[in-house]
């Protein structure tokens, strides 16, 4: 039994990784746009 489990867990923490890894790629990328349309609309507001 303990095998089974730590193969679970083992399987259970890839998984959530790679998602994790997928993400924070997307959220890096959405927080670059959301940065750059931020810069812009504080120009805006400044000028």
């Amino acid at each position: 039994m303990e095998s089974d489990g730590d193969t679970d867990k083992c399987i259970y923490t890839a998984e959530v990784k790679t998602s994790l890894y997928i993400l924070d790629k997307k959220v890096k990328r959405l927080v670059h746009i959301d940065s750059v349309f931020f810069l812009l609309f504080l120009l805006d507001c400044f000028t």
